[in-house]
C-alpha cells in the first residue's frame, strides 16, 4: 500500500511541475464576420436613414404644394371674381360713353356694394380721369392725366396694345395707399362701324384686403410666402410680398395666370413644419435591437427600394401616358376645330343666356370678326339690333324649353353691308356635363336659292302677263292632240 501511495505522490508531483497554459484561438472568419457585420450595419442604418429622410422630406414637399395650391386658388378665385365683377363698369361705359358723374356714380356704387376687395372705379376718357367712385375719396385724382405716370403708363399701354385687362402693381395711390389696380381698356365703334381706344377704366383693389381674404396673413399657417410679378410680369417682375431671398430657398412654385401676364408664388415650409421625421429614433432603437438579424434588415430595405423604384417607374409611365394622351387630346381639338372651321355652314354654340360658346369661320366672317373674339359675347356685340337680339335670345329659349331639335328658315342682315342672307337652321337643345341649357345650331346658306325661286318666279309672272296680253290664240297640245 506504501509503494502504491509513493506511485501515486510521484504522479501527482510530475503532473504539478508542467506548465499550464491556456489556448484562446479565434478564426480570423470571426473578427472578418465582425467587421462585416459592423460595416453592414452601419450602412444598413445610414441607408435606413437616408431614405427615411427622403421620404419625409417628399411628403413635406408634399404638404407644401398643397398649401400653396390652396393659397393660389383662394388668391385666384379672389381676383377673378372682382375682375369680373369691374368688367360691369367696362360695359357700362361700352352702353353710354358719355356718362356723366352722378351716373358714372350710381353704376359703381351698385357694384361696391357687394362684399369684395374694390376700393373704387374710375373712368379715363383719352386716358384723363374725369368719373371717380367713391368721389370724397378720389378727389385728388380727378383730372390727372396717365400719361404723365410713367411708373404706372408702361401696365396701361400694355392693355391698350393687347385689348385685354392688365392687373398693375401694387401702386401707391394718389389719395393714399397702396392697391392693384385693374386697368381695362375701353373701345368703341364710330358711326362707320371702325373699332377706336375710348381710354381706361380702372377698379382699385385693396391690396391688404385681398391678402387677407386669400389666407396668405395668416399666422399660423405652416409655410411662409413670398409673390412676384410686379404688372403680372411673372418671374421676370418684382417680388411684392414676403421676402425676395425666399426664391434662392428652393422653394415650391406655382402661377397665377392673369387675363394678360401671371404672378409667381413660392412657398417654403417655416421651422416648426420642417420638424425630424417621428420614427426615427425609433428606428435606430430598433437597428441596435436588431443587428443579429441584420440580414433581415437588409431584405427589408432591398424590398422599399424595389417599390420606390416601381412606384417611381409607374410614375414616369404614366406621365408618359399623359403626354401621349395630351398630345392625342390636343391633336383632335385642332382637327376638330378644322372641321369646324372649314365648314361653308354657320356653326354656333351658345348657352342658356345667348352667348357665343363656340363659332366657326362662316358665322365670325358674318359679323366681321374671329371666332376667339365672338366667345362670352351675344350678337348685339357685333352690331346687331336689340331687338333682333332679344328675340334671338328668346327663340334660344324657347327652344331649350321645348328641348326638341327644331328645323327652321331665318333671315341674318350683316352687321356691316346690310346683306340679308337666307339659312336653312338646325336647332338642337342639349345638357352640359354640369347640367346647364346650351344649343347648337347649325345654319345652311340658302340665299341663292331663294334668289333662283324668286326669279323663277319672276319670270313666270312676267311669262303670264305676255300671254294674258296677246291678241291671238295660243295653247299648247301634246302629241295626241289633247290641249
Amino acid at each position: 500500500m506504501r509503494h502504491l501511495t509513493q506511485s501515486s505522490n510521484s504522479d501527482a508531483g510530475e503532473q504539478s511541475s508542467a506548465p499550464s497554459a491556456t489556448i484562446h484561438f479565434t478564426p480570423p472568419a470571426v473578427y472578418v464576420l465582425g467587421l462585416i457585420l459592423f460595416f453592414a450595419l452601419a450602412l444598413g442604418i445610414y441607408l435606413a436613414e437616408a431614405l427615411s429622410t427622403e421620404r419625409y422630406a417628399a411628403e413635406r414637399r408634399s404638404d407644401v404644394q398643397k398649401h400653396l395650391y390652396t393659397l393660389r386658388n383662394q388668391l385666384e378665385n379672389s381676383l377673378i371674381s372682382d375682375i369680373q365683377l369691374a368688367k360691369g363698369l367696362v360695359a357700362a361705359l361700352a352702353t353710354d360713353p358719355q356718362l356723366d358723374q352722378p351716373t358714372f356714380e350710381k353704376a359703381a356704387a351698385a357694384l361696391l356694394k357687394r362684399n369684395t376687395q374694390l376700393l373704387g372705379l374710375s373712368a379715363a376718357p383719352d386716358l384723363k380721369i374725369k368719373l371717380i367712385h367713391p368721389l370724397v375719396d378720389g378727389q385728388d385724382a380727378l383730372g390727372v392725366d396717365l400719361r404723365l405716370m410713367p411708373g404706372q403708363f408702361g401696365a396701361i399701354e400694355r392693355a391698350r396694345e393687347t385689348g385685354e385687362i392688365v392687373l398693375a402693381g401694387p401702386v401707391d395711390l394718389i389719395e393714399g395707399g397702396t392697391a392693384f389696380i385693374a386697368r381695362m381698356p375701353v373701345s368703341l365703334e364710330d358711326a362707320a362701324g371702325e373699332g377706336y381706344f375710348w381710354g381706361i377704366a380702372n377698379a382699385l383693389l385693396d391690396e391688404q384686403s385681398l391678402y387677407r381674404n386669400s389666407g396668405i396673413l395668416n399666422h399660423e399657417l405652416p409655410v411662409e410666402i413670398a409673390i412676384r410679378g410686379r404688372d403680372a410680369l411673372g418671374a421676370e417682375g418684382d417680388v411684392f410680398f414676403g421676402r425676395a431671398e425666399l426664391f434662392n430657398e428652393q422653394p415650391e412654385l406655382t402661377e397665377i395666370q392673369l387675363p394678360v401676364g401671371s404672378w409667381q408664388l413660392a412657398a417654403v415650409p417655416t421651422s416648426s413644419f420642417i420638424g425630424t421625421s417621428d420614427n426615427l429614433v425609433a428606428m435606430r432603437l430598433g437597428y441596435g435591437l436588431a443587428s443579429l438579424i441584420l440580414l433581415v434588415a437588409f431584405l427589408e430595405m432591398a424590398r422599399a427600394v424595389r417599390s420606390a423604384s416601381k412606384a417611381r417607374h409607374q410614375a414616369e409611365q404614366a406621365q408618359s401616358q399623359l403626354r401621349t394622351s395630351l398630345r392625342a387630346l390636343h391633336e383632335r381639338e385642332s382637327l376638330l376645330r378644322t372641321v369646324i372651321d372649314e365648314m361653308p355652314d354657320v356653326l354656333v354654340l351658345k348657352d342658356g343666356h345667348g352667348k357665343f360658346l363656340l363659332g366657326n369661320k362662316a358665322v365670325a366672317r358674318l359679323y366681321h370678326t374671329t371666332p376667339e373674339e365672338m366667345v362670352g359675347k351675344d350678337d348685339g356685340d357685333f352690331g346687331v339690333p336689340a331687338e333682333m337680339v332679344e328675340f334671338f335670345r328668346e327663340n334660344v329659349l324657347a327652344v331649350m324649353a321645348r328641348g326638341e331639335t327644331e328645323v327652321v328658315y331665318e333671315d341674318s342682315t350683316d352687321s356691316a353691308t346690310g346683306e340679308v342672307r337666307h339659312f336653312k337652321s338646325i336647332k338642337k337643345p342639349f345638357l352640359d356635363a354640369q347640367g346647364n341649357n346650351q344649343i347648337l345650331v347649325i345654319a345652311h346658306d340658302i340665299t341663292d336659292i331663294v334668289n333662283a325661286q324668286k326669279r323663277v318666279a319672276e319670270s313666270e309672272s312676267k311669262l303670264r302677263t305676255i300671254l294674258d296680253n296677246v291678241d291671238a290664240y295660243i295653247y299648247l297640245k301634246d302629241s295626241e292632240g289633247r290641249y
